[in-house]
């Protein structure tokens, strides 16, 4: 609606927006779904390789959707288990990260180090170069489209296992700090790891910035994620 106000006042049709004037909440109209280990567990078992790498990666690391696809192969340290986020892609059009925050490196578990290995090694582009989720139709040129992954691989493979919930790529990311929390990561290393500099009052739902490899806790967090297995929160609950 501001959309189109705004339209009307550059075409002299009216000279203001009275949209401007409403008051709009800060509040999520609903509460982000969460994933359990086990869920993402069974989930990435039912997947193909590339659909399998990108969800352990978001599940295991927070990275947003623009993020993920943004990467190349030169940004994955394979010795230092860690990759660099230094661009993003929306709609294939490439630009810079959310936050400055965004662009330091993002510890990687041994688990996702496999992955990657074994999905470069199958990758039609391995380049350093390259992106590392590059789409063979667009010869390599540009990532594959994050939604239409998720509309017609992810989402129908989440079904046939029983997974209920609306799965989106945020979904991940929101497990991730979920888990983390779950596991005893304090807010400081919890917006290390997500690098996403966003301040709210609501600190159930914490999405922050900058990184860190310390804190058993966000080790636990992300054991939790990549190994499917919810004793690690049931020990930590118990301590």
């Amino acid at each position: 609606m501001s959309v189109l106000f705004n339209h009307a006042r550059r075409h002299d049709f009216t000279d203001h927006n009275p949209i401007t004037l409403v008051r709009q909440s800060a509040k999520r109209r609903t509460v982000p779904e969460v994933l359990l280990p086990s869920e993402i567990n069974l989930l990435v078992h039912s997947l193909r390789n590339r659909e399998r790498t990108l969800v352990l990666l978001a599940a295991g690391t927070g990275l947003r959707m623009s993020e993920l696809f943004g990467l190349k192969w030169q940004d994955v340290d394979f010795a230092g288990k860690q990759v660099s986020v230094l661009r993003s892609i929306v709609k294939q059009s490439v630009g810079p990260c959310k936050t400055e925050a965004s662009q330091k490196p993002v510890p990687l578990d041994p688990r996702l180090v496999r992955t990657l290995r074994t999905w470069r090694r199958s990758a039609r582009f391995r380049q350093p170069t390259d992106w590392v989720f590059a789409s063979s139709v667009r010869q390599g040129k540009f990532p594959f489209w994050g939604q239409a992954l998720l509309r017609h691989y992810i989402r129908p493979a989440a079904v046939k296992v029983g997974i209920t919930k609306r799965i989106g790529w945020h979904t991940f990311r929101h497990s991730y700090s979920t888990l983390l929390k779950a596991n005893g990561a304090d807010i400081k290393v919890m917006q290390e790891l997500l690098s996403a500099c966003v301040h709210t009052r609501d600190t159930r739902h914490v999405h922050s910035s900058c990184y860190a490899r310390k804190a058993s806790g966000s080790d636990r967090g992300r054991h939790a994620v990549l190994s499917g297995r919810e004793d690690c929160l049931d020990n930590r609950r118990r301590n």
